[in-house]
């Protein structure tokens, strides 16, 4: 069986913990998608703090997966309540995130990437509805309907 390459182990956003001589020779992997949301969620994601955690290449190994996070807070911040959203964000095992604070430093490049990939997800879910939508006939209810009209009808 072979090992991840760098490359996999990069964009899986995890990283080696080497074991002791006295223990197993397999490496053991940690990701760090943990780390990084609640860093994102509480406004602690600024170069400086990251530098500190993941040193000088932060920006090329880490990079990518801290640009998803921060798209994927403004994500949940938008399509779900504070409450929610922290529920999201809190970890297993009763650690909680103790607050969340808006996305820190946003430029207009980043607001516009995120609107362009929230419009795309919204139109994925458009494909069930609209015109796309399934035709639901209820009982005793007639089938014919005019060519080119789909109506979706509530349940009572």
């Amino acid at each position: 069986m072979s090992r991840p390459g760098p490359s996999s182990v990069t964009a899986a956003g995890k990283m080696p913990v080497h074991m002791g001589s006295g223990q197993s020779q397999q490496q053991a992997y940690a990701t760090l998608t943990p780390y990084i949301r609640r860093l994102v969620a509480t406004g602690f994601d600024i170069p400086g703090i990251l530098h500190g955690f993941f040193g000088d290449d932060w920006v090329a190994g880490i990079g990518p997966l801290h640009e998803a996070e921060r798209r994927n807070y403004l994500f949940a911040a938008k399509s779900d309540n504070w409450l929610r959203v922290k529920a999201n964000y809190d970890m297993d095992g009763e650690q909680m995130v103790p607050f969340l604070k808006p996305l820190q430093n946003v430029s207009e490049k980043e607001i516009i990437s995120a609107e362009t990939s929230w419009s795309e997800w919204l139109a994925m879910q458009d494909w069930m509805l609209g015109p796309r939508a399934p035709i639901e006939v209820e009982e005793g209810e007639a089938r014919s309907q005019e060519p080119g009209f789909r109506v979706k009808r509530e349940r009572r």
